[in-house]
């Protein structure tokens, strides 16, 4: 046998934000692959609707949450515009980022708990009372007779 020393250049080392990167790729592609396995006919006809519901919900924002993360993960060196020779990724990530990160901010006050309590409510099938109108009561004075 011969030993032999490989050297590797710094740019095909792994460093904390790929292995991230790598990481919430794999976490994310095994969520969505629990979110297609879950909306399939058969499984979908055993679970109860509050079931599929927080299935389909929760588990869509965390695939949500785990891909934007590998995103800005894989893409963080392109912020600054990192590449400066003219790598069109530095665009396709601006774009890539966006979209869901807006889809998270605009999705936060929903979350907040008096907010969600009540659009659980409307989900549960709450509706609001109408009020009544009440109208005032109109009274009459007689005018005087003349004679």
């Amino acid at each position: 046998m011969i030993n032999k020393t490989v050297k590797l250049n710094e740019a095909q080392k792994m460093n904390f934000l790929r292995e991230c990167a790598i990481m919430a790729g794999v976490l994310g592609f095994g969520v969505v692959c629990l979110l297609g396995i879950s909306s399939l006919p058969s499984v979908t006809q055993t679970l109860s609707w509050k079931e599929f519901a927080f299935i389909q919900s929760g588990l869509g924002w965390l695939s949500m949450l785990i891909l934007f993360s590998h995103t800005v993960f894989h893409g963080i060196k392109y912020i600054n515009g990192g590449d400066k020779c003219g790598n069109p990724s530095s665009i396709q990530y601006g774009v890539s980022v966006i979209i869901p990160g807006l889809t998270i901010l605009l999705k936060i006050p929903l979350v907040i708990p008096p907010i969600s309590s009540h659009l659980d409510n409307i989900r549960g099938g709450y509706e609001r009372k109408a009020k009544r109108k009440v109208s005032p009561t109109i009274t009459v004075k007689p005018k005087p007779a003349k004679y």
